[in-house]
């Protein structure tokens, strides 16, 4: 067909003519989805739905049961919240989303002489509902730097009028719904109908948005207060405000200022009476600690915190041993593979449990133990 393209949609052969978009050809898939479609990619790349479909490659969706479109479903509902906010108290109002907590968003609105009751966030939940049933369109603009700067200033963000300032590019792209602008970081839902399901809860100063279970989107994922999480976050939100880096615009003026050493020597301070502390409980617990357990992703400095905190227990008197889960690797070429044919080099599949899971129970016991190591120019231990 002259008009259109053949393409491969989910698995099967579909005519897709020319100019059609993602959101358009979703609607003849969605009855095999658990949920509303809210994402699509396409050569291996993201596509957010209201854009044009402009190659013939394959093309797979996905709803809310999927990673990328549970973040898409969470952006459209901040978008919501933020809306619903300035409907109430007035276009600039002040409302800001904190972050993450037991897959939940914690907010807080910032207004002279507010206080937050459970009345108002009954009047906030209603009018999000109001606005996700009209089903209103969230468009995306792409403007000019100062266009940008501008919208935002109207609506009473500054913090991120003045971010904007130190972008590289001259264009921004905002979201638009129902005349209210916003910057989001990454795709967004095609309307306010595909983000219907959610909940308001008061937590510490300000408010959860709780968001549908991935496995099972019909109901809203359980709560479970992790508690010394949250207060690790409002200590860190006190220290920034204290330190006057509550943005990070605010931090990319402090740069420009020549006082960024600073803000590095008092961090280090900081994080150095943290590890000591740390240690301090340890001391303390010494008859019933055997181990600790260092946890966080790729590269976010596990060793170097371990090292750190073994200085600290040294002054107390301890002998640490150091033990790196690097060395428990697998030899390279019996690393898993993930769903794409690629090595997970993520996977826990990567590491040696039995064998480490063996020693470790060796050295709690009191047994010596022959550590192995691993040695990554070669990919073997």
């Amino acid at each position: 067909m002259e008009n259109s393209r053949i393409i491969q949609v989910m698995g099967e052969s579909v005519a897709v003519p020319y100019g059609t978009t993602f959101v358009q050809l979703a609607k003849d898939f969605e009855k095999n989805f658990r949920g509303r479609i809210l994402i699509a990619k396409q050569k291996n790349r993201l596509k957010e739905l209201t854009s044009e479909i402009r190659s013939d490659e394959d093309i797979c969706f996905y709803d809310i049961t999927n990673l990328d479109a549970m973040r898409v479903y969470r952006r459209g509902v901040s978008f919501l919240m933020i809306k619903a906010v300035k409907d109430l108290l007035g276009k600039k109002a002040k409302v800001v989303v904190e972050h993450s907590l037991h897959k939940s968003y914690y907010c807080e609105i910032r207004e002279e002489n507010f206080c937050l009751t459970q009345e108002f966030l009954d009047k906030l939940s209603s009018r999000m509902k109001e606005l996700a049933e009209q089903d209103i369109p969230i468009v995306k603009h792409t403007m000019h730097r100062d266009e940008a700067i501008k919208l935002v200033r109207e609506f009473g963000m500054e913090d991120k009028a003045r971010l904007f300032r130190y972008r590289r590019t001259s264009t921004v792209n905002l979201y638009e719904l129902d005349g209210f602008f916003d910057y989001f970081y990454g795709y967004m839902p095609p309307s306010t109908g595909y983000v219907k399901d959610f909940q308001l809860m008061i937590y510490e100063r300000g408010f959860l948005i709780r968001f549908p279970n991935q496995n099972n989107p019909s109901e809203i994922l359980p709560f479970h207060d992790p508690a010394k999480v949250s207060a690790v976050f409002m200590e860190q939100m006190n220290w920034c405000s204290l330190m006057g880096v509550d943005t990070v615009a605010d931090l990319n003026e402090l740069i420009c200022d020549g006082k960024f050493g600073d803000l590095i020597r008092i961090n280090e301070a900081l994080h150095e009476k943290k590890v000591a502390e740390i240690a301090d409980a340890i001391y303390h617990k010494l008859d019933k600690v055997k181990v600790v357990l260092i946890a966080g992703p790729s590269s976010s400095g596990k060793t170097t915190f371990a090292n750190r905190l073994c200085v600290q227990l040294r002054v107390l008197g301890i002998i640490p041993h150091t033990i790196s889960l690097d060395d428990y690797f697998i030899d390279r070429e019996l690393v898993p593979v993930d769903e794409f044919g690629k090595q997970d080099f993520e996977s826990i599949e990567r590491l040696d449990l039995k064998q480490f899971n063996e020693d470790l129970t060796k050295m709690i016991r009191g047994e010596a133990v022959e550590l192995p190591s691993y040695n990554f120019l070669t990919g073997k231990r």
